[in-house]
């Protein structure tokens, strides 16, 4: 195998990439969305089309899963910030309520 087809992974391979494993589905989300970084930019992971299938560079994935300036925690880590917000939003609802 040349060394240009080893600088690229399937989808499947990226979901199993460390540092931890993800679903293929969220890996087609980063693609086709993209995620919410903590600066407010969104940001996409890129891929390139090939005989009909998706691939992404190790180089992209590497600089996706790049912690943002001022961060020390990886972009994906935080879900996009749902579950940081969901959680205010819950703890606001019980603080308004007395509890």
């Amino acid at each position: 195998m040349s060394d240009a087809a080893n600088d690229f992974l399937t989808i499947k391979e990226v979901a199993k990439h460390p540092p931890k494993s993800r679903s293929i589905s969220t890996v087609w989300r980063w693609i086709l969305e993209g995620i919410l970084r903590p600066d407010g930019q969104r940001s996409m992971l890129k891929s390139e089309k090939f005989a009909g299938r998706r691939f992404v560079r190790r180089a992209d994935l590497a600089d996706f899963l790049r912690p943002t300036r001022g961060s020390s925690r990886l972009a994906t880590d935080d879900n996009d910030g749902c579950e940081t917000r969901r959680g205010d939003e819950a703890g606001q609802a019980l603080e308004d309520l007395g509890a």
